[in-house]
């Protein structure tokens, strides 16, 4: 991949770099296997993620608190 420098933002390099890729056959592969994935829209996918960060935050907030002293 071309590096176009600092004039390209960050936006127009992922675009550019990261390939759309829509495969049927691996949707049907799931169905067929009972499978479940989530499949969501941009600002629901964007939700979803963050809830899971804010979920890992906490979890390190309570570990921190269990373990923390003996990190020290």
């Amino acid at each position: 991949m071309a590096d176009l420098g600092p004039y390209e933002s960050f936006l127009a390099r992922e675009l550019r770099t990261t390939p759309d890729i829509w495969d049927p056959p691996v949707d049907l592969l799931v169905k067929e296997q009972g499978l479940e994935y989530a499949e969501f829209r941009f600002v629901q996918g964007n939700k979803e993620t963050l809830g899971v960060l804010k979920a890992v935050a906490e979890w390190v907030q309570i570990l921190e608190m269990l373990v923390g002293h003996e990190i020290e």
